[in-house]
């Protein structure tokens, strides 16, 4: 009989779930914001939310747990890669693929970047359901709306030969593209020892820490494990792609018709705290930040007020 270490069985999602995420001081900022949205899921749902530490400080890890109902998590070193990568900040690369070892009694892991925030509760039937079914539960990093990207697709590629080789890294490039900023899957899924094994051995053979992410790709592109692709509002890199604002349903949309709303806002990338120009889906454009705690809505128009023109520069146009 497994070992209850985190709470009582949500009675929602048949066994014990785990929304987990994790960032050092550098990303608190991020991280407060991040687990601050995901206070109403957490009501709805019963889930457990768990925070490990990459390099947090005690004050900021008593915030998590006396502020935000949080369960902090110092995590070792588990995976087999050489010693001077182990460092506490590369566990943001390393932890990832260890989660059922890390946190036993869990029965379905929900991975949450810390730079993302929730917009939709929605977010997380969509990912459990997935989860649930026994596949891996993760979004496509292809959307009409993102630009061509040569700099990222060499960078992609280029990391991939490094670490699978130039046969295997090309069949890696060529499977569909993923972001492994959010996903779900059972404990007992089988991509848990298929990305640690392609992580080792591409940490090994490029001599990189950062192969998370082309490691997982692999395991779904090789090991042909078991995967639900969900629809980018679940995980949108506005870096990529910048969203648009519905001021009557007051929130973040994808930019193309019909303007469905985002549910999880993902700031990877540089410049997390910038202030970006939107556009409206009536028409105009305002600035805002994208972050969770700095978003602003776009000053409130009279009915009798006509409509801006909006820029020919953003894609709607």
């Amino acid at each position: 009989m497994k070992t209850r270490e985190f709470g009582p069985e949500s009675a929602v999602d048949r066994g014990r779930v785990a929304v987990v995420t994790g960032a050092d001081s550098n990303y608190f900022w991020l991280l407060e914001g991040a687990v601050e949205s995901l206070r109403s899921a957490k009501e709805r749902y019963g889930f457990e939310l768990v925070v490990l530490d990459f390099g947090l400080t005690d004050e900021e890890k008593a915030v998590l747990h006396d502020v935000h109902d949080a369960k902090v998590v110092t995590a070792p070193w588990i995976v087999d890669v050489p010693e001077h990568h182990k460092t506490r900040r590369n566990l943001a690369f390393g932890a990832r693929c260890t989660l059922p070892d890390l946190l036993p009694g869990i029965d379905v892991f929900l991975w949450f970047d810390s730079d993302g925030w929730v917009q939709d509760d929605v977010f997380y039937e969509r990912y459990i359901e997935a989860a649930w079914e026994g596949r891996l539960a993760i979004v496509r990093e292809e959307e009409e709306a993102y630009p061509f990207d040569w700099p990222l697709m060499r960078w992609n590629l280029g990391n991939q030969i490094l670490g699978f080789g130039l046969f295997l890294g090309t069949r890696v490039y060529l499977s569909p593209a993923i972001n492994n900023g959010f996903f779900a899957a059972k404990a007992d899924h089988p991509v848990w020892k298929c990305w640690r094994r392609r992580f080792e051995s591409a940490v090994r053979r490029s001599g990189k820490i950062i192969m998370d992410q082309h490691s997982l790709k692999a395991a779904i592109a090789l090991d042909r494990i078991p995967t639900t692709y969900l629809g980018g509002e679940l995980n949108w890199i506005c870096s990529r792609g910048r969203p648009v604002y519905d001021p009557v349903r007051k929130c973040f949309c994808l930019p193309y018709p019909p303007y469905t709303k985002i549910a999880v806002m993902h700031l990877a990338g540089h410049d997390k705290d910038c202030r970006r120009q939107l556009i409206c889906v009536d028409g105009g454009n305002y600035e805002t930040a994208l972050t969770y705690r700095q978003r602003t809505a776009p000053p409130t128009r009279s009915v009798a007020e006509p409509l801006p023109v909006p820029s020919t520069s953003h894609p709607l146009n």
